[in-house]
């Protein structure tokens, strides 16, 4: 194995803001700034990491190996408001948050409680490019709005997942309260049906995923397995190279853009300094690559897919997940809003694929049609083997959507985007 070495320093910053039934509880920022390196020698790979100080000797020392004295940025952070320098948009946002709790507070009576959760976060990184020798830096923005409701209906209580709100239809964060009011409206109706909902029939049914219910699929069964650490001690997928999963469906981890527009957590160099590129996970149902980092692209003679990312200088980066979609043959789309007899499924809670290849999708809320009739239902899971599952799928939407996701892995959480149409398939209902 060729020895390979980098680092990475960060500077880091993270504004969140409370609101609780009405009230305001806190607003606080964080901040850390450091390098962290890491080296490949005689087979060993080792990290390590330090707080940033104004202390140009002991940071070049930190970096001996590395040729960057004359790149290396020096900045200062006695004042921490550098990164977030906008004390005005900081106003904004707490005016904004105010508003929403006592339009909550007010309005819904019979909403027990709700909490409200802002945050925002800046990543200035400068990584060492190793194929340039060079450091190139980025900038990264996150920001988002988490809502979430509670309701006690004969002495059970009752939590809505949280609506996570990141950006309006133009792509950026809306400070217009009625952007916000429509979906507060929707969630709470939503939470009063699976309040009175009822538990499904279990057995074979038609159900269609609407794309937030999809994402969660891709993400859960597919993003997990294809990060590479775990693709080759979880053995999945690699049973057989050549196995067709459905040849009508390709899946993708693309980098920071996507369908001619910016992805929703787009990386261009990961945290050991590799450039991102697009990693086409499975094409027309066949394997083809997995998510790598330098360890294993240099172990297993792969091509870097720049998939190894952390949140911060100070943990050793993991090989994660960015933008992953899943992507039908357009000759697969109908309308499927008028579909007449299914079980549609909007929040999925959770899933996870067993040794055997058998899914199990978690789900908190769906609603039975059949005919104009429809029936809320509430606490099931979806279970199938994965071939038997995608295979069963007869159609998908035109209406693909992008969803953010805060995902844990090893005990570290980091912000990663996934997306899907609808899709039309048939699974097995069971109870939870």
């Amino acid at each position: 194995m060729n020895n390979f070495s980098g680092f990475r320093l960060q500077q880091h910053g993270l504004s969140h803001i409370f609101f609780k039934d009405g009230r305001y509880i806190q607003n606080e920022k964080n901040y850390a700034s450091g390098v962290s390196k890491y080296i490949l020698a005689k087979n060993e790979y080792t990290f390590s990491a330090m707080s940033y100080a104004d202390n140009t000797h002991d940071i070049l020392s930190f970096l001996k190996p590395f040729p960057v004295k004359k790149q290396l940025p020096m900045f200062s952070f006695t004042n921490p408001d550098t990164i977030f320098p906008d004390t005005l948009l900081a106003a904004q946002e707490e005016q904004l948050l105010g508003d929403l709790s006592l339009y909550i507070s007010e309005k819904y009576k019979d909403i027990d409680s709700h909490t409200i959760h802002y945050y925002r976060t800046r990543d200035k990184e400068w990584v060492y490019d190793y194929i340039s020798s060079e450091i190139k830096s980025v900038d990264y923005f996150t920001y988002g709005l988490l809502i979430n409701f509670r309701i006690i209906k004969k002495k059970t209580v009752y939590d809505s997942l949280s609506i996570t709100i990141q950006s309006d239809e133009n792509g950026l964060f809306s400070y217009d309260k009625n952007f916000y009011i429509e979906k507060i409206e929707k969630e709470i109706t939503k939470l009063h049906r699976i309040a009175d909902a009822a538990i499904p029939t279990t057995g074979v049914n038609t159900i269609l995923l609407t794309p937030q219910a999809a994402s969660v699929f891709v993400h859960e069964i597919f993003g997990h397995l294809m990060e590479y650490d775990n693709y080759i001690t979880q053995n999945i997928y690699q049973k057989n190279d050549s196995v067709i999963l459905n040849e009508n469906i390709s899946i993708t981890d693309y980098a920071n853009s996507a369908f001619g527009q910016a992805c929703p957590t787009p990386v261009y160099f990961d945290s050991e300094g590799t450039k991102a590129r697009d990693a086409k996970l499975f094409s027309n149902g066949r394997l083809c690559e997995q998510m790598n980092n330098r360890y294993y692209s240099e172990r297993d003679i792969l091509e870097p897919t720049g998939n190894a990312r952390s949140s911060l200088y100070s943990s050793s980066p993991l090989i994660r997940m960015r933008n992953t979609a899943l992507e039908v043959n357009p000759e697969m789309e109908r309308d499927l809003s008028q579909i007449d007899s299914a079980i549609v499924v909007e929040d999925v809670s959770h899933g996870f694929v067993d040794k055997n290849g058998v899914i199990e999708l978690g789900v908190n809320f769906a609603y039975q049609i059949h005919n104009t009739e429809k029936r809320y239902l509430r606490n099931f899971a979806i279970t199938g083997k994965i071939d038997e599952l995608l295979n069963s799928i007869a159609a998908s939407g035109n209406d693909f959507a992008w969803s953010i996701s805060n995902c844990g892995k090893n005990g570290k959480s980091m912000f990663v985007s996934q997306g899907a149409p609808s899709l039309l398939l048939k699974g097995n209902i069971v109870g939870i």
